[in-house]
């Protein structure tokens, strides 16, 4: 497969990107759960559950795991980060800055979720991990959903049109796409694009130090 060029970003080699990533890594876990509500998918989940479980009959021993799948919170998302992932790109790869892989554990029992229709919103994939009560026909279990999100970092945007169409790329990742900027003022444009914002703090090194 050929390598093709980066677009020449100078911002690459520039400490405030470099402080960005580093930003964007330690947080990355407190980002997803934020950005994505994945409390309200949790909540969810357990509540669905919770009527499963006042209408159907299963037996009352349940292993200790089940309970702590109810009471789940952000230690039910496993998060983790990678720098600077290739991305196919008609016949070749450019690469983007990271790739943040989300997997989300939630409690489920045999029937077709609403919250389910919120993360096909987001796009992923999800399995049923282990089941943990079961009389025969009905189940308690728990489930694990699957995402990513590429990140492109921008400690300036310079240019709106170039941004896009280096976004544009990148789409054929089959993840959703986030610029991470402190610069704001391209926000509702991106967005309208289909792509994701997230706003960053403003490093304090490098000439960017007073970025916009």
């Amino acid at each position: 497969m050929t390598t093709k060029n980066r677009f020449k970003d100078t911002d690459l080699h520039t400490p405030a990107h470099d402080a960005i990533m580093l930003w964007l890594q330690d947080n990355a876990r407190e980002i997803m759960f934020r950005h994505f509500e994945m409390d309200k998918l949790i909540e969810k989940a357990r509540q669905e559950v919770e009527t499963f479980m006042k209408s159907n009959s299963l037996p009352e021993e349940k292993s200790p795991d089940f309970d702590a799948a109810m009471m789940g919170g952000s230690d039910s998302l496993n998060v983790s980060v990678k720098w600077e992932v290739p991305v196919p790109f008609h016949g070749g790869q450019r690469y983007i800055d990271m790739q943040i892989r989300t997997v989300l554990h939630v409690p489920t029992a045999n029937m077709g979720g609403s919250y389910k229709e919120i993360l096909k919103k987001i796009g992923g994939e999800w399995k049923l991990d282990r089941v943990f009560a079961s009389n025969g026909k009905s189940y308690l279990g728990s489930e694990s959903y699957e995402f990513n999100l590429s990140c492109e970092v921008k400690s300036t945007i310079g240019s709106i049109g170039e941004l896009i169409r280096q976004l544009r790329q990148y789409e054929s990742a089959k993840a959703p796409v986030a610029v991470v900027s402190p610069d704001d003022r391209f926000r509702d444009v991106i967005e309208s694009q289909g792509f994701i914002f997230i706003k960053a703090p403003k490093p304090d090194v490098g000439p960017q130090g007073a970025l916009i």
